[in-house]
């Protein structure tokens, strides 16, 4: 008798979307999770502006023309994930985290100072407290 091959694992099957957000205890980044189905992602796929699809979801939207009506350029507009210059210091970064790095991250930023309330750049911070003092 031949030696029958092993099924593979359900979490391996490509036909499937992605696992229930109840299977695990603690709540997941949304990095985790599938943009068309919402669960755990399946098989994950990344697309180039970095949205996460289950590949039995990305297939599903390929094969019901899901995605024919919308244009590259229409989508990259409006993209969280696309790929953003910082105007000020010239920091590559994701749309979604413009407001993060122009409030906490770029060396180029303003700040108000505590004593006068004038605004000074955050690089110049070192001059600014030994002329406040």
């Amino acid at each position: 008798m031949a030696a029958q091959e092993p099924s593979p694992p359900s979490s391996l099957e490509g036909n499937k979307p992605g696992f229930p957000k109840k299977i695990l205890a603690n709540n997941l980044e949304d990095k985790h999770l599938c943009n068309s189905c919402q669960k755990i992602l399946r098989r994950p796929l990344q697309a180039q502006c970095g949205h996460r699809f289950c590949s039995f979801c990305f297939y599903k939207l390929v094969s019901d023309g899901a995605l024919r009506g919308i244009s590259v350029a229409s989508h990259e507009g409006s993209c969280d994930f696309m790929i953003i210059m910082c105007p000020s210091c010239k920091e590559l970064m994701r749309a979604n985290e413009e407001e993060r790095h122009n409030e906490r991250e770029c060396p180029e930023r303003t700040l108000n100072c505590k004593y006068c309330k004038e605004p000074f750049l955050l690089k110049n911070i070192k001059v600014r407290i030994f002329s406040s003092v």
